[in-house]
């Protein structure tokens, strides 16, 4: 599909007939055939910035949100960062937002109208701020401390946010309003996060999906109870991520081999029959992730893969999950 030494950010765009990647400081859309359209990243000194740790297109697949944070080496009180909607269509940029601090995740509502934002204002400050996309005008709707959220998701009917907060020593699923009324704990979940890997909320909007220490693969209702074992995943303490594909049928699960230093795969998990696949390869060199997850397709079938030959040389792939669990 593609090929760089960075191949970094990369996501399925244009409703799936395009993949985005950021490749230094230029945003890349890649179609069909081989044909590519780069775009620059519109921002002074590049050099001192870094942008958002993920990819976030929107639900048409025709627009994609990227942000500009100050490196670590700038000083503290000068540290600010910006959002900005890039056309995938015309490669214009818009600037939505600015925030003191650092933007540390970013997500569109599912109509595609809302975007919620979670920003580290200081060391021991985080707010989470709803945008209107049409409008570009935002509120706060929660102030908590650093360090004590983590964004999942918008609910379906765009009215909540489903975050997991950390109150003392447990982990609860929250609901936030975008009305900024008083947030809902929904229940208090088992601390299963292994590396990467925390609660989900499956596409129905219903129920959750976690990993326990074990790497058995639960569901259970938005309190967390009621829960059923569907799968296990071999080797868990070594998951280095996994995401649900978006009709909720496939788990895709990246991890790396103990037993071989240098070498990772990522396991492909079909939740209705319990099937599954490994894709691996090894490159010899130790501690580098050389196959991994990047992202599902809006069909719930088809994910790409950053594939990395060596430090400076990295593919982009495209794998189907159907087929690679239809005979196993």
């Amino acid at each position: 599909m593609a090929r760089g030494p960075e191949l970094i950010h990369a996501a399925y765009a244009r409703k799936g007939n395009a993949v985005v990647y950021r490749e230094g400081n230029n945003i890349i859309v890649a179609q069909a055939k081989g044909k590519q359209t780069t775009y620059k990243v519109p921002e002074r000194a590049v050099s001192e910035w870094t942008t958002c740790p993920s990819t976030r297109v929107s639900p048409s697949g025709d627009a994609m949100l990227y942000c500009m944070n100050a490196t670590e080496q700038t000083r503290s009180s000068s540290r600010s960062a910006s959002l900005y909607e890039l056309d995938l269509q015309n490669g214009v940029s818009r600037k939505l937002f600015s925030t003191p601090g650092r933007i540390q995740d970013v997500a569109y509502s599912n109509d595609g109208q809302q975007i919620t934002i979670l920003s580290k204002i200081s060391p021991n400050k985080m707010h989470l701020s709803i945008l209107n996309r049409d409008s570009s005008n935002s509120e706060v709707i929660a102030r908590m401390n650093s360090g004590s959220i983590k964004l999942l998701r918008w609910s379906n009917d765009a009215k909540g946010i489903y975050c997991i907060q950390k109150y003392d020593s447990e982990k609860a699923l929250v609901s936030y309003p975008v009305t900024g009324a008083r947030p809902s704990i929904l229940g208090h979940c088992p601390r299963t996060e292994i590396g990467s890997i925390g609660l989900m909320v499956l596409p129905d909007g219903d129920e959750t999906l976690y990993v326990d220490s074990s790497g058995r693969v639960f569901i259970a209702d938005l309190s967390c109870n009621g829960k059923r074992q569907i799968t296990t995943i071999p080797k868990a303490t070594n998951l280095v991520g996994a995401e649900l594909s978006p009709n909720g049928r496939y788990l895709a699960a990246g991890f790396l081999d103990a037993d071989t230093p240098g070498k990772s795969a990522v396991m492909v998990f079909d939740l209705k029959t319990d099937r599954r696949a490994k894709i691996e390869v090894s490159t010899g060199e130790r501690h580098i992730p050389n196959i991994e997850f990047l992202g599902w397709h809006p069909d719930g079938e088809r994910f790409i893969a950053r594939y990395v030959i060596s430090r400076n040389h990295r593919e982009l792939r495209e794998y189907n999950a159907k087929e690679l669990t239809k005979f196993r």
